[in-house]
């Protein structure tokens, strides 16, 4: 399910609505509290009605059968959009669709200063008591612009326009959104030089848990694949723009989020890892201990 806005993220959504926009429009007289209240919930509503460059962001036809968090969500992402278009520090929010996803929490992060805590933290070989055995049948390229443009080729996003094609995997288990449990997810879009690794992947971890104990594990919860889009708190293409990285569960597997509260650390997520390190990938959070989410066909050390 999508995540609840921060209260620090209700409070910048509260200034923009408050006349801090690009067009100097005040929609909100109320406290800056951080509290989503009746004022600030009519406040959004008149900011989407009477903003075209909200509607046009939003690209929906129905916003107004949308729940108070959603449509305060959605105005978030869209001026999270805007800053980061001004400022190159900060990270975009992604689709404006009003679902609290990892995108749209790593530019929460990044306008609190928290991102950069979490690229800057010492602790490294976040396994923990895991014992991986990774090999490179594959061949796979380390995790730099150079190395995943040779191999894999122009990433997408940023005005690039990627050079390499796509396959859709069948999902092998019941998937949805991690945002939107009502989007049911049958493929998975994967770059073509992985269709068969991310396939004999799928089969390995379908075949090792049962529904009940992937739905524990929250291998249900698809956080996505492809997004056009530069790495969190970087100006580099992220590997999820060359279609080579997966999320799992968003919500139990925060940005910043070390071993000791994701989910996917904990001992019965292994065997998970270890049939995506039998076949080259690598996960940001056997590696790095935060982003325990992400896994990708790149090296990551």
């Amino acid at each position: 399910m999508s995540q609840n806005m921060p209260v620090p993220a209700v409070r910048l959504l509260q200034t923009y609505l408050a006349g801090q926009n690009p067009e100097s429009k005040k929609y909100y007289d109320g406290k800056i509290d951080g509290l989503r209240g009746p004022k600030t919930h009519l406040a959004v509503k008149n900011a989407i009605r009477e903003n075209p460059r909200i509607l046009e962001a939003m690209d929906r036809e129905n916003w107004e059968s949308w729940s108070d968090k959603r449509r305060s969500v959605a105005v978030y992402q869209h001026y999270s959009n805007l800053r980061a278009a001004a400022d190159p520090k900060l990270t975009e929010a992604g689709k404006v669709d009003g679902f609290w996803g990892p995108q749209t929490d790593a530019a929460y992060l990044s306008q609190t200063g928290k991102l950069e805590q979490v690229f800057n933290k010492e602790a490294k070989g976040g396994a923990g008591k895991f014992k991986l055995n990774w090999s490179n049948p594959h061949g796979f390229p380390k995790d730099n612009t150079a190395s995943l443009t040779s191999h894999y080729g122009t990433a997408c996003g940023g005005g690039r326009h990627s050079t390499y094609a796509t396959v859709s995997v069948p999902a092998r288990w019941d998937m949805r959104l991690a945002w939107d449990a009502s989007s049911k997810v049958r493929n998975i879009t994967i770059h073509h030089k992985l269709g068969d690794s991310l396939g004999r992947i799928l089969d390995k971890i379908d075949s090792t848990y049962s529904e009940k104990e992937k739905r524990d594990l929250g291998l249900d919860k698809f956080a996505g694949s492809r997004a056009c889009r530069n790495v969190r708190g970087g100006n580099r293409p992220s590997t999820h723009a060359y279609s080579i990285a997966l999320d799992w569960d968003s919500e139990r597997n925060r940005l910043k989020w070390d071993h000791t509260r994701a989910r996917l650390a904990q001992d019965d997520a292994q065997p998970f890892w270890q049939a995506w390190y039998d076949e080259g990938w690598q996960g940001l959070g056997p590696e790095e201990d935060y982003d325990w989410m992400h896994v990708q066909a790149a090296i990551i050390n």
